[in-house]
């Protein structure tokens, strides 16, 4: 095989993925069809039963190499030379989970995620077991250990994270949905249209902060250092890129 065909064979992957990405956020695994797949990928449908063989390998193939990045274990490298209060840790959680969500993972994969939960279906359990708890145990350790501290106060600090993820994730996927109506449109834009990435995250912080503070003490934000917040969306975008290759290196 020349270079040339193999570079030709391997763009046709990537769209036939992209589009099925796409496929499987708007109609779920049932509603996706892989003549949809096909159209959306500019590909012929044998193509993509050449490639993958069949929907359920094209769907496992997608969250296989999406999750394939263990990224809880290089932020925890990239970050255990910081020194950081509590306070500050908290920050860093809410952060992330803002700019995960909304940047890194994609409109797309969220809705995906979403449908799992929503649909029960078999990749959910290894999806929470092996990547999405063992972040939110993590989130969860610095809100216990806040409360020990007397930092912070809730009854359930695990309720708080799970809060905090829904609200991100069911925010990006309202926001993401395209109304043909065009009056509805219009209002649809007049609630959405202005808020920010930083706006989530700026009135998430208050709010779990205010939420957190012990009765009669005063409410804090706290400053983060800058060059670490630098440092994080470097991280963010340098996890985006491995994904990318990781998936490019098994196509």
């Amino acid at each position: 095989m020349t270079i040339q065909t193999k570079n030709k064979n391997h763009a046709t992957k990537e769209r036939i993925l992209t589009a099925a990405k796409q496929e499987f956020a708007q109609f779920g695994f049932d509603g996706a069809r892989m003549g949809s797949i096909a159209k959306r990928a500019d590909a012929n449908q044998a193509l993509l039963h050449y490639y993958f063989d069949s929907k359920e390998k094209l769907y496992d193939e997608i969250i296989q190499h999406y999750f394939a990045v263990d990224d809880e274990k290089l932020i925890r490298d990239a970050v255990s030379m910081w020194s950081l209060t509590r306070e500050q840790e908290l920050y860093m959680g809410i952060y992330l989970l803002v700019r995960f969500p909304l940047g890194a993972l994609g409109q797309e994969l969220s809705k995906i995620l979403t449908r799992e939960v929503a649909e029960g279906r078999e990749h959910l359990e290894k999806i929470l077991a092996e990547y999405i708890l063992p972040k939110l145990i993590s989130f969860q350790e610095v809100i216990k250990s806040g409360i020990e501290e007397g930092i912070f106060e809730t009854k359930n600090s695990f309720l708080v994270v799970m809060q905090l993820l829904i609200f991100v994730i069911s925010y990006g996927n309202l926001k993401s949905i395209s109304l043909k109506d065009e009056t509805q449109r219009h209002l649809f834009n007049l609630l959405f249209g202005d808020i920010s990435d930083e706006d989530i995250f700026d009135f998430l912080l208050e709010h779990t902060f205010k939420g957190l503070t012990p009765v009669g003490k005063v409410v804090t934000i706290p400053d983060f250092p800058k060059n670490n917040l630098e440092s994080l969306d470097k991280l963010i975008f340098d996890i985006g890129k491995l994904r990318a290759e990781t998936l490019s290196k098994d196509l």
